[in-house]
């Protein structure tokens, strides 16, 4: 019983972890066009040294798929005005 417990606390900790969601740091504020509408593949900016985070509406596709970057939901979910022309 004691290691269920244990390995439903390490699991928590995984799936808390997936996604750039708390790293600080300004993102998609700092894009031109600061967000994309739909998929956009060069909608990204770098995070993490080598690693890129996206600013486009595609990256928010749930809590096992978001690779948005930290500051998307505050700058491109909030503010629809920051699309890009064309949406």
């Amino acid at each position: 019983m004691i290691i269920l417990l244990l390995l439903l606390l390490w699991l928590g900790r995984i799936t808390v972890g997936i996604g750039f969601h708390d790293i600080p740091g300004i993102y998609c504020g700092k894009r031109s066009p600061t967000c994309c509408p739909n998929r956009d593949d060069q909608c990204t900016m770098a995070i993490l040294g080598n690693h890129l985070c996206y600013c486009d509406m595609f990256c928010d596709r749930g809590e096992y798929g978001n690779d948005c970057c930290p500051d998307f939901k505050a700058v491109c979910r909030y503010s629809q005005r920051t699309l890009a022309p064309g949406q």
